[in-house]
C-alpha cells in the first residue's frame, strides 16, 4: 500500500504544469484498480474543479468511504466538501457543518494536523457569520494542533484568517504582525496562493495608513500571482485591490473599469455579496445613487441568505444613506432599524475584549502543555503499574467474554447450519422444477421443429408431384398422341414435320426433367459449391426480365458442410421466390457473408412490403425457420407497407444436430 502511494505521488508530481491536470487525474483514477488510490486521484481532481462537478465527485467518493467504513477518507472528504460548498455556492452553514463532522472524525483518528485544518475551516465560517469569539477559539486551537504536528507551512492561511478577525476588532497592530508572518512563510514554502492573499491584506493595511506606494507594490504582486495561476477567487480580490487603489488616488474612471472587470467574473456566495457591496459603496461615494442602490440591494439579499451578519450590517449602513439621499425615507427608516439591531448584537468593544481574552488563553494553554509534559514523565512509572493491574482485569474479563462468545458462536453456527440445510433443500427443489420445465420446453421445441420440418418435406413432395404432373405429364401426353399418329402418315409430306414435333416434345421433356432435378439437387451446388449455385439461380431469375437481382458475397466456403450449403441454398431460393411472388419488386439485393464462423444473409427488396405485426407466416417462412433452427440459426424480418422488406439471417457455420441445438 505504501509503495503504491509513493508511486502515485511520483506520477502526481509528474503531471504538474501540464495543460490539463484535471483530465490527467481523472484518467489515473479510472485506470487505478485500488479503491483508496482511485479516491486519492478523484479527490485531487475535485480540488482543482470550481463547479458543481466537484461536489458530485466528492459525494460519490464519500458514499464509497461510508460503505467500506474507510475512516480517513470519510473525514477528509467531509473536510473538502465543506470547503468546496463555500467556494462554489457560498454556503457558510455547509462549510461549518461538514468541517465539524471531519473535525470529530480526525479527533477519533488522533490526526492533529487534519483536525487543525477542519478547525480552521470552522473558524473561517464562524468569522464570516459574525461569530468572532467562537471563530477565534477554533483558530487558536488549530494553531496549537499545527505546532504539535509540525505543520508550520499551514500556519500561513491560519494567520491570515486570524488577522482578518483582529482587523474587524480594530486591533491593526496584531493584524499586520500576523499578515507579515504569513507572507514570510508563504515565500519560504513557495505557497503563491496564500502569498497573494497575505499581500492583499498587507496592501489594505498600508492603504489605511496612507502609504500608497507600499500598498501598490503588494497589490501588483497579488495581481501577478492571480494572473499566473488563473485562480478566479485570487483574480477577483486582486482586481478589487487595484480598484480601491485607483479610487483612493481619485482615478474614478480607472477604478470603475476595475470594478466592472471583477463583476464580469460573476462571483457567487460570500465573495459575490462582498464585491457587489464594494461596488455599491464606490457608486455611493461618487454620488451615482441609483447604481449604488441596485448593487447594494442585491448584495444585501445575498448576505442575508448567507447569514453573514457583519457584511449585512455594513451594507445596511450605506444603503440607509442612499435611501435618504434618494428621498426614500420609509426604506431608509427600515434599513436604519435593521442596522441598529445588528449593531447591538455585534458590538466591537465586546469582540475586542473576547479576542484578547482568547489570546491570553492561548499563551496559557501553551505553558500548561509544557508543564503537563513534565508531569507525564514523572508519572510514567505509576501509569505503568496502573496499566498492569488494568491489563490483568482486562484479561480476566476477556476470558469470560471469550467463553460466552464461543457458546454464542456454537448456537449461532447450529442455527445457521439448520437454516442453510433448509435453504439448500428448497434450492434443490426449485432447481428440479426448473429443470423439468426446461425439459418440457425443449421437448415442445423439438416437436414443433420436427413438425415444421415434416410439413416442409410434404410441401416439397407436393410441389415436385405438381411439377411432374403439370410439366412432364402434359408433355408426355402430347408425345404419346404424336407417336400414335405416326403409322397413319406413311409417305405424307408432313411426316417430317410430325417427327420434328416429336423431337421438340422430347427436348422439352428432357429440359423440364433437368429443371426439376436442378430444383431437387442443383448439380452446380454439388460440383462447384454454394456461391456458384446461387449465381446460376440469380442469373436464371434475371434472365426472366421480371426483376433485377444484385448478388453480393464475401464468403469462403471451403469448410462449409454440404448439408448446411444445401439448406442455405433452399432458404435463399425460398426468400427470392416469395419476394417475386408476393412483393412484386423491381430490384432485390442479396448479400452473403461469413465472419468468425457465422454466416450472415441479407435479402432486401423495394417491393410492396407488409405489416410485420399482422403478417401470416405461411408454410414458406415456417420451413425457413425450421431449417435455420435445425442448424442453430435464426431470422429477423423488417418491413413496412410500400417501403419494401429486409430479412436478416444469422447461422453458425458449423452443423449441429437437432439435439445439440436444443441443448
Amino acid at each position: 500500500m505504501i509503495k503504491s502511494l509513493l508511486c502515485s505521488f511520483v506520477i502526481f508530481i509528474s503531471i504538474q504544469g501540464r495543460a490539463s491536470q484535471v483530465d490527467s487525474l481523472i484518467h489515473l483514477a479510472n485506470e487505478s484498480a485500488n479503491d483508496s488510490l482511485r479516491t486519492f486521484y478523484w479527490h485531487a481532481a475535485a480540488q482543482r474543479i470550481h463547479t458543481d462537478s466537484a461536489l458530485l465527485i466528492l459525494h460519490a467518493r464519500l458514499a464509497w468511504a461510508n460503505e467500506v467504513q474507510h475512516e480517513f477518507w470519510q473525514a477528509k472528504l467531509h473536510q473538502t466538501l465543506g470547503k468546496k460548498c463555500q467556494q462554489i455556492r457560498g454556503g457558510l452553514d455547509s462549510l461549518i457543518l461538514y468541517s465539524k463532522k471531519s473535525y470529530g472524525l480526525f479527533d477519533l483518528l488522533n490526526n492533529e494536523v487534519e483536525k487543525g485544518r477542519s478547525g480552521m475551516q470552522i473558524g473561517i465560517g464562524l468569522a464570516n457569520k459574525g461569530e468572532r469569539q467562537e471563530a477565534m477559539r477554533f483558530l487558536l486551537e488549530a494553531a496549537v494542533l499545527f505546532e504539535q504536528g509540525g505543520a508550520h507551512s499551514i500556519l500561513a492561511p491560519l494567520y491570515i484568517n486570524m488577522a482578518s478577525i483582529y482587523a474587524q476588532a480594530g486591533e491593526l497592530d496584531k493584524e499586520i504582525e500576523l499578515l507579515r508572518k504569513a507572507n514570510k512563510i508563504t515565500k519560504s514554502t513557495g505557497d503563491e496562493r496564500n502569498e497573494a492573499i497575505s499581500s492583499m491584506g498587507i496592501r489594505t493595511y498600508y492603504v489605511n495608513q496612507g502609504n500608497l506606494d507600499s500598498a501598490e507594490h503588494y497589490a501588483q504582486r497579488a495581481f501577478e500571482i492571480a494572473q499566473k495561476r488563473g485562480d478566479p477567487i485570487l483574480k477577483l480580490y486582486s482586481l478589487f485591490n487595484l480598484a480601491s487603489m485607483e479610487e483612493g488616488r481619485g482615478n474614478i474612471e480607472k477604478a470603475e473599469s476595475y470594478y466592472l472587470s471583477l463583476l464580469a467574473l460573476n462571483p457567487v456566495g460570500h465573495d459575490g455579496a462582498r464585491m457587489r457591496y464594494r461596488c455599491g459603496d464606490f457608486y455611493y461615494k461618487t454620488n451615482r445613487l441609483r447604481k449604488a442602490r441596485a448593487y447594494l440591494e442585491v448584495a444585501l439579499a445575498e448576505s442575508k441568505e448567507l447569514g453573514a451578519s457583519d457584511l449585512t450590517m455594513n451594507i445596511q449602513a450605506i444603503l440607509t444613506n442612499v435611501y435618504k439621499k434618494l428621498g426614500m425615507f420609509r426604506s431608509a427608516t427600515l434599513s436604519a432599524h435593521d442596522y441598529m439591531h445588528l449593531a447591538d448584537s455585534l458590538h466591537g468593544v465586546e469582540v475586542r475584549s473576547n479576542v484578547n481574552e482568547l489570546s491570553i488563553k492561548y499563551e496559557s494553554e501553551k505553558k500548561e502543555r509544557e508543564n503537563q509534559e513534565l508531569l507525564a514523565k514523572q508519572g510514567k512509572k505509576e501509569l505503568e503499574i496502573i496499566k498492569l493491574n488494568t491489563k490483568l482485569r482486562q484479561q480476566v474479563f476477556l476470558v469470560i467474554l471469550g467463553v460466552l462468545a464461543i457458546l454464542a458462536a456454537i448456537l449461532i453456527s447450529f442455527f445457521l447450519k439448520k437454516q442453510q440445510r433448509q435453504k439448500l433443500q428448497i434450492a434443490r427443489q426449485k432447481q428440479a422444477i426448473q429443470e423439468q420445465k426446461i425439459s418440457e420446453l425443449e421437448a415442445m421445441q423439438m416437436i414443433t421443429s420436427m413438425k415444421s420440418l415434416v410439413q416442409g418435406q410434404e410441401n416439397e413432395r407436393g410441389r415436385i408431384a405438381k411439377e411432374l404432373h403439370d410439366g412432364i405429364g402434359s408433355i408426355m401426353a402430347s408425345l404419346k398422341l404424336s407417336l400414335s399418329q405416326l403409322p397413319h402418315y406413311g409417305e405424307r409430306q408432313d411426316y417430317q414435320q410430325l417427327v420434328s414435333n416429336i423431337n421438340a416434345l422430347y427436348d422439352k421433356a428432357n429440359s423440364e426433367l433437368r429443371r426439376i432435378a436442378q430444383n431437387l439437387m442443383p448439380a452446380t451446388l454439388t460440383r462447384y459449391g454454394l456461391i456458384a449455385a446461387l449465381e446460376d439461380f440469380v442469373a436464371e431469375l434475371n434472365y426472366s426480365g421480371k426483376v433485377h437481382i444484385d448478388f453480393q458475397y464475401l464468403f469462403a466456403e471451403s469448410n462449409l458442410p454440404d448439408e448446411l450449403s444445401l439448406s442455405l441454398y433452399r432458404v435463399i431460393q425460398e426468400l427470392l421466390n416469395n419476394a417475386i411472388r408476393h412483393g412484386k419488386p423491381s430490384e432485390v439485393l442479396v448479400q452473403l457473408m461469413k465472419h468468425d464462423d457465422v454466416v450472415n444473409i441479407t435479402v432486401e427488396d423495394n417491393g410492396l412490403g407488409f405489416d410485420v405485426n399482422n403478417m401470416d407466416p405461411g408454410n414458406g417462412l415456417q420451413n425457413i425457420e425450421s431449417r435455420l433452427a435445425f442448424f442453430g440459426g435464426h431470422m429477423r424480418i423488417e418491413s413496412n407497407p410500400k417501403l419494401g422488406t429486409t430479412i436478416y439471417i444469422e447461422c453458425p457455420a458449423e452443423t449441429k444436430s437437432m439435439n445439440q441445438t436444443i441443448k
